[in-house]
C-alpha cells in the first residue's frame, strides 16, 4: 500500500500508540501519570498477571478498568466468561474484538454490564474475517437475556 498500515495485530507497525505497553518492561510511574488521564482502559493479558496490574490500577478510582484473560472480560462487579476453545480467532484479536465491542457500546450509551455481553457475545460468533452485524448482535442480546 501507499499508506502507512494503521493496525498490525501485533502493534509493531503502531509508532504512535501509546497505551500499548508490557507492564513488565515498562516505567510505572510515567505510566501511572499517563493513566490518570484516562477514562477507560483495556487490560489484556493472563490471569496470573491481573493481580499485579490490579494493585497498580487499583488506586485510580475515576478510572473504567477492563480486564480482557484468556477467557474472561471483568469490569468492576460485572464479570463475563466466554469460550474459547472453539474461537476462531487468534488471542489478540479475540482482545481486539472485545475491547472495540465494549468502547462501542458505552459511547453509544450502553451500561458497561451490556457492554461486557454483546462484547462475549461477539467473540464467540466472530471468525477470522468478521464480527457480527449490528443487528445479529441485537438478537444474540435478547436470546441470551431471555435465558438469564
Amino acid at each position: 500500500p501507499k499508506t502507512k498500515l494503521a493496525w498490525c495485530f501485533d502493534r509493531s507497525e503502531l509508532p504512535k500508540l501509546l497505551n500499548a505497553p508490557d507492564l513488565s518492561k515498562t516505567n510505572l510511574t510515567t505510566f501511572y501519570r499517563l493513566l490518570q488521564r484516562a477514562e477507560i482502559v483495556f487490560v489484556m493479558g493472563k490471569k496470573s498477571q491481573m493481580m499485579r496490574v490490579k494493585q497498580i490500577l487499583g488506586t485510580l478510582s475515576t478510572l473504567k478498568l477492563i480486564y480482557v484473560t484468556e477467557n474472561q472480560i471483568l469490569a468492576g462487579v460485572f464479570k463475563e466468561d466466554f469460550q474459547n476453545k472453539d474461537l476462531k480467532v487468534t488471542r489478540d484479536v479475540a482482545a481486539t474484538i472485545i475491547a472495540g465491542t465494549i468502547f462501542s457500546a458505552l459511547i453509544t450509551d450502553w451500561n458497561l454490564q451490556r457492554a461486557l455481553m454483546l462484547s462475549k457475545i461477539n467473540v464467540e460468533n466472530s471468525k477470522a474475517n468478521k464480527t457480527l452485524k449490528i443487528n445479529q448482535l441485537s438478537d444474540k442480546l435478547r436470546e441470551a437475556l431471555a435465558i438469564r
